[in-house]
């Protein structure tokens, strides 16, 4: 009878063993779902930041493409203004020579008249001319601050770029990082564990002999 209540304990002990290792089997298989589900979304999130990294190499491609354009457009713009710019002191001597001619012409005006006439006539056009050119050099000062402005906002945009592209480059390093620390947690956890439960499981062995 004794014997019979020691084979019963012995069962019982035997199926509290296997239930507790079918538990703790449960729940490392949870824990490693866990972790895996959780690694997955860190490489989602990983791919998502490498096409916005991409996207924005090829943004800031395009800006910098844009930019030597406007750069090579205001080098054009600047060689007009020098030339507009010696134009307009050209004509500035010009009137001076028409001004001088001028009071020669009025203190010769009775006999020269017809020479007075056609020298007025060359300083009208000389005049017209020379606002005209006044006009083109206005604009052309007028399109040339347009054009500093515009590669001022273009370098704060690429800037900005730039920040945006260091932020996203930390930030994928410390995602890479907190992966890393997660699998070595979890290595650390499994040796820990199989190390602590050794001991249960040999006993086990050994209650079934």
């Amino acid at each position: 009878m004794d014997r019979v209540f020691a084979n019963f304990h012995i069962d019982n002990n035997f199926y509290v063993m296997l239930f507790l290792f079918l538990l703790i089997t449960i729940l490392i298989s949870t824990v490693i779902v866990i972790f895996l589900t959780r690694i997955q979304t860190l490489s989602a999130i990983l791919e998502q930041a490498k096409a916005i990294d991409k996207a924005k190499e090829k943004r800031l491609s395009f800006l910098n493409r844009a930019w030597n354009d406007e750069k090579i457009e205001n080098i054009k713009l600047k060689e007009e203004l020098k030339y507009l710019e010696g134009s307009r002191e050209k004509f500035i001597n010009a009137e001076k020579i028409v001004n001088k001619l001028q009071e020669q012409i009025i203190e010769q005006e009775k006999e020269h008249v017809d020479e007075l006439y056609e020298k007025k006539t060359l300083y009208d056009k000389l005049k017209i001319h020379y606002k005209i050119m006044i006009d083109q050099l206005e604009k052309a000062e007028e399109e040339l601050f347009v054009v500093k402005r515009f590669n001022e906002e273009l370098k704060e945009k690429i800037s900005k770029l730039y920040t945006k592209n260091r932020e996203l480059e930390i930030k994928f390093s410390e995602q890479h990082k907190h992966r890393g620390e997660l699998k070595d947690e979890f290595t650390e956890f499994a040796s820990k564990f199989f190390e602590g439960n050794s001991k249960d499981f040999t006993k086990v062995h050994y209650s079934d002999k």
